[in-house]
């Protein structure tokens, strides 16, 4: 481990000595999450995909403001220091702003509804990692922000121009209420979002 450099992560099972060697780089540049679930353990390289896989998520609300998650043995230190999100609870609905969206926009969603109040998401803003997403997870993940009751949508970052795009349609929103984010872009409760000239 010691003469590894750069960015890694990667899982070997040595199934003469019954162990699992699962490094990451130091500075936890490429991510390795992990999660047991009836006796099976699964790895992923982001939180989403072991959703994808059934994994059901668990939540330590004492371990938020602790900087550390809840494990079968023990604490976990948040190793996702960039992915952020703040929820605020508006009269309109629930105002997501996503850093990066490594958990997932619709995971992030449903815990923010279940936490904060069941209410409709009036507006996402920020990134929300779906530009290397398939054609499969864009379909599934584009049809959920409907349901949400989502109104208006300021994507940028890491969501992708397509992304915005097929969520916009999906949404059955327009270019006035759903757009790419740029510098100079902005939401303002009330009014709506102020796009600038790029999305105009």
């Amino acid at each position: 481990m010691h003469q590894l450099r750069g960015e890694f992560a990667f899982i070997i099972w040595d199934s003469r000595n019954q162990r699992l060697f699962a490094p990451r780089d130091r500075f936890g540049v490429k991510r390795l999450f992990y999660a047991e679930q009836d006796g099976a353990l699964y790895f992923a390289s982001e939180a989403k995909a072991l959703f994808a896989m059934g994994v059901e998520a668990a939540w330590s609300d004492e371990s938020l403001f602790a900087g550390a998650f809840k494990g079968p043995a023990g604490d976990l230190e948040d190793n996702v220091p960039e992915d952020a999100s703040l929820v605020i609870d508006t009269a309109d609905g629930l105002v997501l702003v996503s850093g990066c969206g490594h958990a997932g926009v619709v995971n992030t969603v449903t815990y923010a509804q279940r936490v904060v109040r069941d209410a409709p998401l009036h507006a996402a803003i920020g990134g929300f990692h779906l530009f290397n997403a398939t054609d499969e997870q864009l379909e599934w993940t584009a049809g959920k922000p409907k349901q949400a009751g989502l109104t208006y949508l300021l994507g940028g970052h890491c969501t992708g121009i397509e992304a915005v795009y097929r969520i916009r349609a999906r949404a059955g929103l327009t270019r006035k209420n759903a757009v790419v984010s740029a510098v100079g872009s902005s939401f303002t409760l009330g009014k709506g979002i102020s796009a600038r000239s790029i999305a105009s």
